[in-house]
């Protein structure tokens, strides 16, 4: 008996609804796939803004694949409900909308990976990059590096997509490293306790620190790349403190507690209310951060690579990098160019959790990678994890300097990487000519061992121990 027609019309309309839905992809079609679900973290960006591919994380509709959408239709049932379970109900509801915009909130869902519209390009020719802008591309920022290559920032076609752009500019531009202008963010956590006081701090006793290398002579220019540090902080009121321009002058600039932090931990003065570790080291800072439209704070790694060619082009030598985010090639190519050169760049593991997939610029191997441990030596819980972690450190509940207050409690891998950056500080005073490799050899060799004996991905090598000052 042949089917009505209405019905195999409706079958007929449906299959022909899903075959077109399985060849649709919002790729390129807008910017849906730079937005995901940001896990929240305490440090900076920890990891939690996407893929390296820049919307490898994404959760946006059209991402999830292999369900095409439809369900067959639900049996509606009927009940009867009083007027107080209707109201109780009601209630439910309201909490748990409540519920899932606090949850939202706290994972900085829909906060872009990248800009939208932003490629790239480190190494490229200067007639490569005019003949993007003859196909619709547009300059925004364009400088030399000190090795004399060139380094620009292009803003894409309007009606062109962003990988489309991406792969456009890498055939135009093939000796170049050409990617999105990934994002990277700040996000630790606070707590109130009593203070420590240099030698007295468990963590700064952990490490092997002694008030003897406060003496320690010849030690080089500390970089510190971060937010805006505040130099007239009591911590810092007379350390010795040079602010190099923004790479990019005309950012909004950021607010000072991160970066004060940091610095503070590196070079705090013993008379101050959070004493650091390094107190007659000075330091070079470089404010790479701003608030986005969102309100979120954040860099990109266009800023970050121009950062690290700044403290290259004056001789900086050890680089303090708490920050933490995707994979780019353009990151990559500085920061290979900057352990050519002879820097050392410090660099947070980041704090998306231990299943994360592993931070940059952490997880390259022009960097040495820190990780954050308790006054228990037990692993700080949101660390990230990986064959790439090199060392532990403190990070957990350490005294850092506040905007606030005089001091605060702060946790995250942020605060374990000021530890390592000044033991570097101290092994490039006793050998000028230190080098990356033998800088993590020696840190290796010295640090106490942690977890499964050896090296292993939770710990590294193991706890840092302080270097001999001669």
């Amino acid at each position: 008996m042949p089917k009505p027609v209405s019905r195999a019309f409706g079958i007929g309309a449906l299959a022909l609804c899903v075959a077109l839905g399985g060849f649709w992809h919002p790729l390129d079609s807008g910017p849906g796939f730079l937005f995901g679900r940001a896990a929240a973290d305490d440090d900076g960006g920890g990891g939690d803004d996407g893929g390296d591919d820049g919307g490898g994380a994404a959760t946006s509709p059209g991402f999830g694949g292999g369900r095409s959408g439809f369900k067959a239709p639900r049996k509606r049932v009927y009940s009867k409900r009083t007027p107080r379970a209707q109201k109780r109900k009601a209630t439910n509801q309201r909490k748990k909308a409540t519920n899932r915009r606090s949850r939202a909130k706290a994972v900085n869902v829909g906060l872009p990976v990248a800009a939208i519209d932003e490629i790239i390009l480190r190494g490229a020719l200067e007639s490569q990059i005019a003949d993007l802008e003859t196909r619709g591309f547009k300059l925004k920022a364009k400088r030399q590096t000190s090795d004399g290559q060139v380094m620009a920032k292009l803003a894409k076609p309007s009606r062109m997509g962003l990988r489309r752009a991406r792969d456009l500019a890498r055939k135009s531009a093939p000796d170049a490293q050409v990617d999105f202008n990934h994002y990277y963010r700040l996000g630790y956590r606070t707590q109130s306790g009593d203070i420590c006081n240099g030698a007295s701090c468990k963590a700064f006793s952990l490490v092997g620190w002694r008030e003897q290398i406060i003496s320690c002579g010849g030690l080089p220019d500390i970089g510190v790349i971060d937010t805006k540090v505040d130099a007239s902080h009591p911590s810092l009121a007379q350390a010795q403190v040079i602010a190099l321009q923004s790479p990019e002058e005309d950012r909004k600039g950021s607010t000072p507690d991160h970066g004060t932090a940091v610095a503070a931990l590196i070079a705090g003065q013993t008379s101050g209310p959070v004493p650091g570790l390094l107190p007659q080291a000075r330091l070079v800072t470089v404010d790479v951060f701003e608030k986005g439209n969102g309100g979120d704070e954040r860099t990109d790694a266009f800023v970050i690579a121009s950062a690290l060619d700044l403290m290259l082009a004056r001789g900086v030598k050890v680089i303090n990098l708490s920050v933490a985010g995707p994979a780019n090639d353009v990151l990559k190519d500085a920061v290979n160019d900057t352990a050519d050169a002879g820097g050392i760049v410090v660099a947070a593991a980041g704090n998306a959790g231990p299943a994360a997939p592993p931070a940059y610029p952490a997880a390259y191997d022009g960097v040495i990678a820190v990780t954050a441990v308790s006054d228990t030596l037990a692993v700080y819980r949101r660390a990230g994890r990986g064959q790439h972690i090199d060392i532990a450190a403190p990070g957990v509940r350490i005294p850092a300097a506040s905007q606030k207050k005089a001091f605060d409690l702060v946790s995250g891998s942020s605060f374990a990487v000021p530890f390592v950056t000044a033991a570097v500080a101290v092994q490039w005073s006793q050998n000028q000519s230190l080098r990356l490799d033998s800088s993590v050899a020696a840190l290796r060799k010295n640090a106490k061992d942690l977890g499964t004996p050896g090296n292993d991905p939770v710990f590294g090598a193991g706890l840092l121990q302080f270097p001999q000052c001669k």
